[in-house]
């Protein structure tokens, strides 16, 4: 009788007791009747009929710490001393003991979309699922609808702080899944993969420039390592924007005079192996994250040399054999992962999820094959901000952003807001000039232009809807903040309010001494509207008119207003645009950023007080500038040039 005294005194201490314990069943039932429960036998583990009480079917699940996963702990100790884990043994269900990291013992649970069900995926093999198999307990790889690897925890309700913050999507599901995609606002990276160059300082046999380079930029190069600062947008990997919130990842693919599939921005960085084994490994630990994954620009050196494109930076020719073989690359490491394009930007967030694949790639190249027709979405699903017509003066950039995110109000696409800007080549020429104060690199000219544009998104742009956005050196903001906030989630970011946006020098930047030696001097352009027609109404608009001003195929600047009037005459009060450069001008473009129609009846160009050109006749037909081309019906037919109203007009100088 002592031994059993011992016995009850031992099982009585056993802290365990307090515990909340579960029972694991199978959603298949044999024959429609034997329910399948998880239990210790002796001491393997198996699947099988069960009675209500026995220990060796309850189990306690322990969060691992700062991840999504779980172990699973039996009830029952053996000798009152061992604790038996759930684990992978070699592809085999073992009970036992464990070592505390094992990540063969770790579990993720995957909810069954509409269901109280769960996959249990196990973390050391992350293709690899509990499932019962005729009718032992296995674990291997499965297909989704299998019921024989559902499974319903009875008892337990995951806790939402026992998802990493790192899956944040995952972690606010509840609050995201009905978002259609292109209203999930999303982080991102641009030009992702220039975190680790191939500097120009060791040129050696192999040339570190890319083909998406030009001659003025390798020349720069030459004054030092200076070239490096103005290609490198990125300082952390792959994997670890993933794990900083970034879900958006820009990819520039190149090939190199080797054959090498490699990222570019001028000078080339990492592997495309390398990038894609980074997703992986993220998408392992956080299989319920979506990530965008855009393959929007290619070159090739053989294929410029080829078609005689050496120096056009901007050709996006590649083999055939290349796009194959990272199409390739892509099927073997991500395939299984990779969302079917049967689903498009409007669909949820729980419909993408409800498929297993939460990874969408875009392709801007043709789709060959079965794989890349189902799997590779076509990059016209995704709209970008992006004009190559937008340099970096600061209102021509805020103003364009402006009009782009309010003309993808209603859009159907993905769209992508680039928040950096794109630097010409004067701001290229004058940063190496270090007695002048222009910004030297893009990270220095990342650190002005991202406190403003974030500002805008946190204050005047808040309540407008958006998606995608995309910056340099994200990691030096509060990026990730500020969309869970616009996804309406608990954030707090720092660095996005009227101060900081005012204390960035962005454009008020000086001249250093070489520009002594310009005796050029400056012109003022000037431009005036006459809005006035005796047989129209309404010609006034409340919304942005912009004035570009062009030298050739550069653009030197703009200036807007909100706003102009219909008043006869007006170029006497508010619909004046004047803009001083020493360049000559050679046309201007008009712009609107709204439907609330605005119509042209005669503009003036003028250099100085000399009148250049003279568009349009008093009481003619004018020109309609609206973002609704039927705008020109009504009472305007037949007054207005083309019959249609456009969202940009030209006007030669």
């Amino acid at each position: 009788m002592h031994w059993v005294f011992v016995y009850l005194f031992c099982l009585i201490g056993i802290p365990s007791f307090s515990q909340n314990y579960i029972q694991i069943k199978n959603c298949w039932q044999k024959d429609g009747r034997t329910t399948y429960k998880i239990h210790i036998q002796n001491p393997t583990v198996d699947a099988g009929a069960t009675q209500p009480n026995w220990w060796s079917t309850q189990w306690v699940v322990e969060p691992v710490s700062g991840t999504n996963y779980v172990r699973f702990r039996n009830r029952w100790i053996k000798d009152g001393r061992t604790n038996y884990y759930l684990h992978n043994q070699n592809g085999k269900i073992e009970a036992g003991a464990i070592q505390p990291g094992w990540p063969s013992a770790q579990w993720e649970l995957e909810p069954v979309p509409g269901t109280s069900f769960f996959r249990i995926k196990n973390r050391w093999k992350p293709t690899q699922y509990l499932h019962i198999q005729n009718p032992s307990l296995e674990v291997g790889t499965i297909q989704p609808n299998w019921m024989s690897a559902q499974w319903e925890l009875e008892g337990y309700t995951p806790p939402v702080n026992n998802i990493s913050p790192i899956s944040w999507i995952t972690r606010n599901y509840e609050q995201l899944k009905n978002k259609p995609l292109n209203r999930l606002v999303l982080p991102g990276t641009h030009d992702s993969g220039t975190f680790n160059l191939n500097g120009t300082w060791n040129r050696g046999v192999n040339d570190p420039f890319a083909p998406d380079t030009d001659d003025l930029k390798r020349g720069l190069s030459f004054l030092g390592d200076g070239y490096d600062k103005w290609a490198k947008a990125q300082e952390r990997t792959i994997y670890q924007q993933l794990q900083d919130g970034i879900r958006y990842i820009d990819v520039r693919v190149c090939v190199d005079k080797s054959g090498n599939l490699k990222t570019c921005h001028g000078l080339y960085g990492i592997s495309l192996t390398e990038l894609i084994n980074d997703v992986v490994k993220f998408a392992n630990e956080y299989p319920r994250e979506p990530i965008l994954l855009d393959f929007n620009h290619f070159y090739d050196w053989d294929e410029k040399i080829r078609n005689g494109k050496e120096n056009d930076a901007g050709y996006g020719g590649i083999r055939q054999s290349k796009l194959d073989e990272l199409a390739g690359m892509i099927e073997r490491t991500i395939g299984p992962r990779l969302a079917p394009n049967s689903l498009s930007p409007t669909s949820t967030l729980a419909q993408l999820v409800a498929t297993g694949r939460p990874i969408i790639v875009l392709w801007a190249k043709s789709r060959q094959g079965t794989f890349q027709q189902q799997y590779f979405w076509q990059t016209g699903q995704i709209v970008s901000s992006y004009s190559d017509d937008i340099k970096e003066i600061r209102t021509d950039k805020i103003s364009h952003l402006d009009s782009r995110i309010r003309a993808n109000q209603t859009t159907s696409s993905f769209f992508n807001l680039v928040g950096q800007i794109t630097p010409c080549n004067d701001l290229y020429k004058r940063s190496y000039d270090f007695t002048g104060n222009y910004p030297f690199g893009l990270e220095n000219l990342a650190k002005q232009t991202n406190p403003v544009v974030l500002s805008y998104l946190a204050n005047e742009w808040k309540n407008l809807k958006h998606n995608i956005i995309s910056i340099d050196f994200y990691n030096q903001t509060s990026l990730v903040e500020l969309c869970k906030q616009l996804n309406g989630l608990p954030a707090n970011p720092t660095g996005v309010s009227f101060a900081d946006r005012n204390k960035s020098s962005w454009g008020q930047w000086n001249l250093g001494v070489g520009d002594l030696f310009d005796t050029a001097t400056d012109s003022e352009w000037k431009v005036e509207i006459d809005a006035c027609h005796s047989d129209l109404s309404d010609t006034e608009t409340g919304n942005r008119i912009t004035v570009q001003f062009w030298a050739g195929s550069e653009r030197m600047g703009s200036v807007y207003r909100d706003g102009v009037s219909s008043g006869c005459k007006i170029w006497e009060g508010n619909a004046v645009y004047t803009f001083k450069t020493s360049r000559e001008i050679t046309h201007i473009v008009v712009t609107t950023n709204g439907s609330d129609a605005f119509y042209i009846d005669e503009i003036y160009l003028y250099r100085g007080e000399t009148l250049k050109k003279h568009h349009g006749r008093d009481d003619g037909s004018g020109w309609c500038l609206s973002t609704d081309p039927n705008d020109a019906k009504g009472n305007w037919a037949g007054k207005v040039a083309g019959n249609t109203c456009k969202s940009e007009v030209r006007f030669d100088y």
